[in-house]
């Protein structure tokens, strides 16, 4: 049995959806602009708790081990998925290609980082940081999360049938 939908034959209703949420799901870059503003907007979140509430209430109620156990899996999914998708990208300019490759070299550099959580089930790693570095960090994600705004990616090939 053969079905017509939206001018493109498919031979069964099971694997069209399949299929279509798989092609989306490349052709956006495996959401990596959305989990990539995401996971900028929660750790520019954090930083900004360190700075407004301070060491001890940040780091006694909110940035602990267990959210670094969770706060790993969007980063190492969009460090990924950036590179995966990094071909399909379209950059407006040079510097906005140097800027995203910068991002995604620093999702994924900070893998291991969070993940001395997982052996040592202790945030002082994190929390040894100066506060300064969540000042200088903040701009820095604002820059991050326009250059995300702006990211497209290429259309898919269209196939001739």
């Amino acid at each position: 049995m053969t079905i017509q939908t939206n001018s493109t034959s498919l031979s069964s209703p099971a694997g069209t959806q399949s299929a279509s949420r798989f092609q989306r799901w490349q052709q956006q870059g495996y959401f990596f602009r959305l989990v990539a503003i995401c996971t900028i907007l929660f750790g520019a979140g954090l930083h900004l708790c360190r700075l407004v509430l301070g060491d001890a209430i940040t780091f006694a109620y909110i940035v602990t081990p267990t959210l670094d156990h969770f706060f790993i899996i969007p980063i190492a999914y969009a460090g990924i998925t950036g590179l995966l998708s990094w071909r399909r990208m379209e950059f407006r300019n040079g510097w906005h290609k140097a800027f995203l490759g910068f991002l995604v070299f620093y999702m994924v550099v900070s893998l291991p980082f969070h993940m001395i959580t997982y052996f040592t089930q202790s945030i002082a790693h994190i929390s040894g940081f100066p506060r300064w570095y969540s000042v200088l960090l903040l701009p820095f994600y604002a820059l991050a999360l326009l250059a995300l705004w702006t990211l497209q990616f290429k259309p898919a090939a269209t196939d001739a049938h």
